[in-house]
């Protein structure tokens, strides 16, 4: 009788470890999409900020050329 109950005791242990390494992989998984996620975002920022920025000097390349244009 006390064999059986060891032997089910290291069951419980064993499926008590795989959840746990289950888990551990889970949260894992889900750091890496969080983190995969915010370099999506940050990268569509950056893309972002240089297109505004390309924009503006283009303004500003236009305005200066209008100026050039008007005082001659």
């Amino acid at each position: 009788m006390g064999e059986y109950r060891d032997i089910e005791e290291e069951d419980r242990i064993k499926r008590g470890e795989k959840d746990m390494q289950r888990r551990k992989e889970e949260l894992r998984e889900r750091d890496r999409e969080k983190i995969n996620s915010q370099i999506a975002r940050e990268r569509e920022r950056e893309r972002r900020i240089a297109s505004e920025r390309e924009e503006n000097g283009l303004r500003k390349e236009i305005m200066r050329v209008k100026e050039r244009n008007s005082t001659m």
